[in-house]
């Protein structure tokens, strides 16, 4: 660190060159997820913020990141899905030489930090959340919820009309804390963190933020904190958070600010996140992890290999597995294995499973057959033998049956985690699955 700001490194993510920190020394190691405003060397301008992250590096050590398209990371980039942010932060961890971390995530990192945990267990320590929400949209199961979409209604609102002098920070202070001193010093550090309309994507991409679905399948301790009056993550919906997942534990502050702005509670912050951090170990060899299921399966088969013959058929399906194994990798998707006449598939994001149904399809068009598929986020167990089963499993297979030929069909869930992508769907309806329980929305997806 030099005058007490560490140097301001970069790790390449893709063609996208993400800019982080890190400091301190030890056997444990803690990334931070900011929250929607980041400037690395800035932030270290916030008092409280810089005695809180300095005095982290004592424990061990710590690394921390602009997430792409803010502060020092590269900009123009967009601003991206929670499944690419999340190969931005392994890339930083990789940089770091960190093969597992504990993960905290602030405020608007904090459903990347949830999707992290879930998705690679393996590189996940423990969770810890401060004053963030699993969703910012109303939900009648998730308690807050609806005080979480009006905030976000209305953050999105101040910042549209006065972002550059921190319109919207009395959402995150309280009144008593509004001062003309204190929004300069905000409005300074949001300028530097992200354009006006890439501060205004992220917060509309905020709004359709769901990682609900994902919360049980978080198999490390996790610490949740919240403030009982903050807005932005209600108490209630931090609380129902915890509770949703296997060792969630939660710690509720007095008062309505953030850990960065009350001294006190930023005090009692510090104290919870160094003890937690502590008690992290290495996690157990992976069995289960969150994964996005894709099932493909060729339109009258049968059909067609009375019409083509044997021996073409069999060069048909031989050519068939032999580029959708070639597609699936190219989208960093693991091919399990080929059902017959389609191929099983997972991915650890939903956004390239979906890129990869079409590619799929597309591309057997050539081979004469059409193509359905069908796609589900969920947990999956991870056999020995490198297949894959599990409840999300059978889902997939039964959203799959529900596509039309060409049709790319997916749940709900791969909808929902596809939030701030390209990718645009349109409702199907609600659906019985056979051998499920309930009615499933199932959406298709526009190519």
């Amino acid at each position: 660190m030099s005058g007490g700001v560490p140097e301001v490194r970069y790790a390449r993510s893709g063609d996208v060159h993400i800019a982080y920190q890190t400091w301190g020394e030890g056997d444990r190691n803690l990334v931070i997820i900011p929250g929607a405003f980041s400037h690395l060397e800035i932030n270290w301008d916030q008092p409280s913020f810089a005695e809180s992250t300095a005095r982290f590096g004592r424990s061990g050590r710590v690394a921390i990141f602009d997430k792409r398209g803010t502060g020092l990371s590269d900009r123009n980039v967009g601003i991206a899905p929670l499944e690419v942010r999340m190969e931005d932060a392994r890339a930083v961890m990789d940089a770091c030489g960190m093969e597992s971390a504990t993960i905290l995530g602030l405020s608007e990192g904090g459903p990347m930090a949830v999707l992290m945990a879930a998705t690679y267990p393996e590189r996940v320590d423990s969770l810890i959340l401060y004053g963030t929400a699993p969703t910012w949209r109303a939900r009648a199961d998730v308690p807050g919820s609806d005080l979480a979409e009006e905030t976000c209604r209305l953050l999105l609102a101040e910042i549209e009309e006065g972002f550059s002098e921190g319109g919207g920070f009395q959402v995150f202070s309280g009144p008593e804390l509004d001062t003309p001193e204190a929004r300069k010093m905000v409005g300074r550090r949001w300028r530097n963190s992200a354009s006006p309309s890439d501060a205004v994507q992220m917060f509309r991409m905020l709004a359709g933020i769901d990682v609900c679905d994902a919360l049980p399948l978080v198999s490390c301790p996790a610490l949740i904190m919240a403030a009982s009056l903050d807005p932005v993550g209600p108490a209630p919906s931090n609380r129902w958070m915890a509770e949703q997942i296997p060792q969630g534990r939660y710690e509720e502050f007095p008062g309505y600010h953030y850990c960065h702005i009350d001294p006190d509670v930023n005090e009692r912050y510090m104290q919870l996140v160094e003890e937690f951090w502590a008690g992290a170990s290495r996690p157990d060899p992976v069995e289960r992890a969150l994964a996005t299921v894709l099932f493909t399966d060729i339109v009258s088969s049968t059909e067609a290999a009375t019409r083509m013959g044997d021996a073409q058929w069999r060069r048909v399906l031989e050519q068939h597995d032999a580029r959708c194994g070639a597609i699936v990798d190219r989208h960093g998707g693991r091919l399990v294995k080929s059902t017959g006449d389609g191929v099983l598939a997972t991915f650890d994001g939903p956004g390239k499973a979906v890129r990869s149904a079409h590619d799929i399809i597309s591309d057997c068009r050539e081979l004469g057959i059409e193509l359905r598929a069908g796609l589900h986020g969920g947990e999956v167990e991870l056999r020995p033998d490198g297949d894959v089963s599990g409840l999300a499993v059978h889902i997939a297979s039964r959203v799959e049956s529900a596509a039309a030929p060409g049709e790319v069909l997916v749940s709900r869930t791969v909808a929902d985690l596809t939030i701030g992508s390209e990718l645009r769907f349109a409702s199907r309806g609600e659906h019985a699955l056979k051998g499920v329980e309930g009615a499933w929305e199932l959406f298709r997806s526009v190519a």
